[in-house]
């Protein structure tokens, strides 16, 4: 067993989760450092927050003297990274736990074996049973799995644990786990009005390269995209040519929803009037049903982002280098996600608006 130098993240070898007793042991006699499953801390920040400190807590395996016997053991090979999950909430699964998770798995050592999908995501569910309005009990899954492209690659705690009980096995045994989470959560000057402390620039990187590597912005995979994606009459016929990604400016609209540009038809004439080039491709988009896949494709083609708050702003994550995103805020405050992701991207332009 070993911790980065500052023990916020530590790796155990061959430690097992009992499915009895609900307790994680290992053999380790000497476990100094006891990592918190979440350093994100909201304890403080609102009332909407309790529900962060479910995971608000250390990392504590007991230590015990032997393995169970071998009949008892369900064997995870490889690495796994113990993500503990607070909320099915889609926004908060992204910009909270799915760039802490991976900027850990960096700071531990294993970029390269994540960077070749050699490495497994653990869902330790401690949230709500339900929350259909924000998601599904399948929403961290769908958000770590476009992070793999390889759905043997996340697995939920409880459904090990069914499944060795299902065999007659009262232990999960990893040959190496790592827990312990890095706070760079992109969202938290949205409540404590400034940026997480271990939020260093560039920390996106990783996820961004990989990204690129698993989904290639070929012809065919973006004209999928934004088929899916587009709203109404663009003017830009995607069926004969690909508009260019430098030249789109893209809204991103909830039809039918709060949070909505009420006169939008009025904001898109005005747009075009200003952007009145032949090579400028102005798009309304909706991510009301289109897959994760589809939107990262849409947001990924896009050089101007614009969005309210709240409906999906936190995607300006995967925009290209040199694009920016603009914010309208329908509430008090200019505190949003997108001022940390353009700390953890500088290449990337980051603007708030109040309706």
């Amino acid at each position: 067993d070993y911790c980065n130098d500052d023990g916020s993240i530590c790796v155990y070898h061959n430690i097992c989760h009992d499915t009895n007793d609900d307790l994680w042991y290992t053999l380790s006699s000497d476990l100094k450092h006891f990592p918190l499953l979440n350093d994100d801390n909201f304890t403080d920040a609102s009332s909407m927050m309790k529900v962060e400190n479910l995971c608000q807590k250390r990392f504590t395996p007991l230590s015990r003297e032997a393995h169970p016997d071998e009949e008892d053991i369900l064997h995870e090979e490889g690495t796994t990274y113990l993500v503990c999950c607070w909320t099915n909430h889609f926004g908060h699964v992204f910009v909270q736990m799915l760039p802490s998770s991976i900027h850990a798995v960096v700071k531990a050592g294993f970029e390269k074996l994540f960077r070749s999908d050699s490495i497994k995501f653990l869902i330790d569910y401690r949230g709500r049973p339900i929350d259909t309005k924000h998601g599904t009990l399948r929403t961290p899954f769908d958000v770590f799995n476009l992070a793999t492209h390889n759905p043997d690659n996340v697995v939920y705690l409880s459904e090990l644990k069914d499944k060795a009980k299902s065999q007659s096995k009262t232990n999960v045994c990893f040959e190496r786990l790592v827990a312990g989470m890095r706070f760079t959560d992109l969202a938290y000057s949205r409540f404590k009005g400034t940026l997480a402390g271990q939020l260093e620039a560039d920390t996106l990187n990783p996820l961004r390269d990989h990204l690129d590597k698993l989904y290639p912005s070929t012809e065919a995979n973006v004209r999928l995209a934004l088929s899916n994606t587009r709203t109404g009459t663009d003017n830009y016929d995607i069926s004969t040519s690909l508009p260019p990604a430098e030249c789109t400016l893209t809204f991103l609209r909830r039809v039918g929803h709060s949070r909505a540009i009420e006169n939008f038809d009025e904001v898109m004439n005005a747009t075009k009037t200003v952007f009145h080039e032949d090579k400028w491709n102005i798009q309304s988009v909706s991510f009301d049903g289109p897959t994760l896949l589809d939107q990262y494709y849409t947001v990924r083609n896009t050089m101007l982002y614009v969005t309210v708050s709240g409906t999906g702003s936190h995607l300006a994550m995967f925009l290209p280098d040199g694009a920016a995103s603009i914010e309208i805020h329908y509430n008090n405050t200019l505190e949003d996600v997108n001022k940390g992701i353009c700390h953890a991207m500088p290449k990337l332009t980051c603007l708030s608006s109040m309706t």
